[in-house]
């Protein structure tokens, strides 16, 4: 059985120092788009327009996505259109201990992960 290639996520896409030359350049297969996209994001169409244009670029280059910071119902609800393929936040669930972490992965081996998402498992 050949071991699963690994996979590489650009994080806080975006912010700082990111740039759309990272996305062909880099060998990566998930983008974590920043949380300053969600910013005024149910009330300016500007902001919707760039989230859902990095989102179909991103998706155009084969690469999945996460949008970092989803933290309430509306959030959520106001990117659906978006078309992200995960979603982070505090509404999903919040920063737990090591032992937590590893009593919930035992009882949810069976379900995938992004890494096994992404390399088609």
């Amino acid at each position: 059985m050949r071991p699963k290639p690994t996979k590489f996520a650009l994080d806080d896409f975006g912010s700082g120092f990111s740039s759309l030359n990272h996305l062909a350049q880099m060998p990566i297969d998930i983008v974590k788009i920043d949380r300053s996209f969600l910013d005024g994001l149910t009330e300016k169409r500007k902001n919707q327009a760039m989230l859902q244009g990095i989102v179909r670029l991103c998706h155009d280059m084969s690469l999945l996505t996460v949008l970092e910071g989803v933290e309430t119902d509306l959030q959520r609800h106001s990117i659906r259109d978006a078309k992200v393929d995960f979603l982070q936040g505090y509404l999903f669930g919040r920063p737990q201990s090591r032992d937590r972490i590893r009593d919930l992965i035992a009882r949810n081996q069976a379900t995938p992960s992004i890494a096994e998402k992404a390399a088609g498992a």
